[in-house]
This record gives structure tokens, sequence and C-alpha cells, in this order.
């Protein structure tokens, strides 16, 4: 079972122009770099609308290409991390709402030396929900109704949804923790710089091939606790695929990579296995 999550967020950013923002303030700024005679010129432009909503615009030329790369996204003035207006969560915020002991039972990927600090929180959320699902249901869902991340404003919005991880959650029994898997890791990069260098948004793999596994695919946001809430809210996700992944009583194993995006600026696979 292979699930992708593309958020509306996402969609918007990309449809920028189609919108017809109204916007009190622009700024431009560029860079230019020779490397092997080769010229690299980033512009990036930032549209600023009146409810603190920030638009921005990268665009990157190479004097050996005649086709710019452009990149997109959307985030908000107050957001530490720009890129995809994701929600800052670091560990102090964290640990307000998890204890040591919780979230040390849940990163079981913990000393995992080349996953990313971003990589381990998705293993550890999806392992907070397994273990905690109750408290992850009060905490993670209801108490992030007001969040400033764009792609959670958006995912929380959809009612039916939400209603429905929460019930899903208050009456499910605990699950083990899924355990770090270095082979779905593999599995899960590979596919992830396949898909992030070439823009590509879906399951099928060109040269990452092999393996039994069930996967979910998000784009957009960076941030690990941010990734896990919105495939286990899964919007407009007829069967629910990337909750039910997540939430699985049949398997055991984890592995997750995020990589740069063409498109997207983020995404993040996770693939699933026994």
């Amino acid at each position: 079972m292979r699930h992708r999550l593309l958020t509306a967020a996402t969609m918007l950013a990309l449809a920028l122009v189609a919108h017809g923002e109204d916007f009190i303030k622009t700024t431009t700024s560029t860079q230019n770099s020779t490397k092997n005679g080769v010229t690299t010129t980033v512009t990036v432009v930032k549209k600023y609308t009146a409810d603190g909503k920030v638009y921005t615009t990268t665009t990157t030329k190479r004097s050996d290409s005649t086709k710019p790369v452009v990149k997109t996204t959307v985030g908000y003035e107050k957001d530490t991390d720009t890129a995809g207006g994701v929600e800052q969560s670091g560990s102090s915020a964290e640990e307000k709402v998890w204890t040591d002991e919780e979230m040390k039972s849940a990163n079981t990927a913990a000393n995992v030396s080349y996953l990313t600090a971003e990589e381990k929180k998705v293993i550890m959320y999806v392992n907070l929900a397994r273990l905690y699902p109750k408290k992850y249901a009060e905490k993670e869902v209801l108490a992030r109704q007001k969040s400033t991340s764009v792609y959670i404003r958006d995912a929380v919005s959809k009612t039916e949804s939400v209603n429905s991880l929460v019930s899903t959650l208050k009456s499910m029994k605990p699950l083990p923790a899924y355990q770090f898997s270095k082979e779905l890791y593999d599995f899960a990069k590979c596919f992830a710089v396949e898909s992030g260098s070439s823009g590509y948004i879906g399951h099928k793999r060109k040269k990452c091939v092999g393996g039994s596994f069930s996967e979910c695919c998000s784009y957009g946001p960076g941030q690990g606790r941010d990734i896990v809430l919105l495939l286990l809210i899964d919007a407009g996700v007829t069967d629910l695929g990337h909750r039910k992944n997540c939430l699985s009583p049949n398997h055991k194993r984890i592995g997750c990579s995020i990589q740069s995006h063409q498109k997207t600026d983020k995404c993040c696979v996770i693939d699933i296995g026994r």
C-alpha cells in the first residue's frame, strides 16, 4: 500500500499567480557565484500580504543552461523556518508536551548517526502516536488547531479528517514502537533523492526499485513533527492510507528520509515493513 501527500498549501504555492493575492510589500535579492566557468544567479522575490503571509519565489539560473529552476513556497512572517511555512517545533516546545521518558521510548533511531535531527523526529512522532495515542490526540492534534504553520492550518481546517483521527487515536490500544531499519532507510532515501532531484510526485520508482514495504510520501514541510501530523490527518486521502501505515499493528520496522524537492521545497519518504 503506497500513498502520497500533496498539501493544499503546496498546491497554492505552485499556483501563486493564479490566486492573485494582494501584496503590501515586495522585496528582491540577487546573488551571483561562479565555479568552473559556470555562473549561477539566484534571485529571491518575497511578497508579503496584510495577514502576514509570505510568498517566496526563488529562481536559479546557470549560464550553461537555458532553463531556470523556479521554486515557490508560502509561509508566515513570524515562522522561524520560512522555507515552506513550517512552524518551528524545537526541543523546548516538545518538552512542554512530552516527558523525557516518553520521547526516549519513541525515539528508536536516536543513536543512528547518519539520520538528520528531523528524520529522527519523523520516527519519534510516529512512535509517539503509536505508544500514546490518546495523549497524541490531545497534545498534537487538538492542541495545534491554531498553529502558525500554513500546512497544519490547512489540514486542521478539514474538520471531518481531524475528528476521524481523534476518534481513531482515542479508541485504539497502544502499539509497539517501530524500530529503525537500515534497509528501509536506504529504500526511502534512494526514492526521496530520485523524486526531489526531478521534482517527481508519486510512487513510480525508476531506479530505486526492489523491496517489500508500505510507503508514505509527503511534499512540502521539512520538519518531522509536522510531517507526521499531516500524514495522520490524511486530509483528502479517501482510504486513509498514510494513517493506516503509520498506525499499522502488523508492521515493526521503519525508515525515512527527508530531501530537497525541485517543486515543493521538501519531500519525505517513509517506508514501513514487517
